[in-house]
């Protein structure tokens, strides 16, 4: 079985690089699928993720469409 863990983030340096080294720490024994969605962060958060891929997490980096609201 697979655990698929999302993560979204936007300008989220304060707590990115803990968020992603707890998951990859926790991969022992386990199959762990981490997808990592960053709406565009002006931070230094997608530098980040494209730095440190080597933890094990796909990220997905472009704008989206924000934050969901109710109608």
């Amino acid at each position: 079985m697979t655990v698929t863990i999302v993560t979204p983030v936007y300008n989220g340096m304060p707590w990115l690089p803990e968020c992603v080294q707890s998951v990859a720490r926790q991969r022992d024994g386990v199959e762990i699928e981490h997808l990592v969605y960053d709406g565009g962060s002006t931070d230094g958060t997608t530098e980040w993720l494209r730095e440190h891929a080597s933890l094990g997490y796909e990220a997905i980096i472009g704008p989206d469409g924000g934050q969901p609201t109710l109608s």
